[in-house]
């Protein structure tokens, strides 16, 4: 059976539920829960708007990677929730690679 292994990364955000940043497993490192979090000083979300915010999201990311060992160049799929629709196609072009999923109860009918 393989170990997984349950890290916290100090210099990432501190989560906001009871979770770690990485889980490591055979090799393979887990990430989710990445939000637009300053990690200086934990405030939620920055204020600045979908392009912030989601460099924010990245950067954080890239904290929790960097905290094992690894870089954006080893990301398999990163998925955006978005809870508006209309900020679609700015994801791709701030943060690859991505796939995107939106919140349906606010995609147009």
């Amino acid at each position: 059976m393989s170990e997984i292994q349950f890290l916290m990364i100090p210099s990432a955000p501190q989560p906001v539920a009871p979770y770690s940043h990485v889980v490591e497993v055979d090799g393979w490192a887990f990430i989710t829960g990445q939000l637009a979090t300053d990690p200086h000083d934990d405030s939620l979300p920055i204020p600045d708007g979908i392009e912030a915010q989601t460099h924010k999201v990245m950067d954080n990311l890239t904290r929790a990677l960097e905290g094992v060992g690894l870089g954006l160049d080893r990301v398999v799929c990163v998925r955006i929730f978005l809870t508006n629709f209309e900020c679609f196609c700015l994801a791709p072009e701030i943060a690859p690679p991505v796939r995107i999923l939106h919140d349906r109860t606010h995609a147009p009918t």
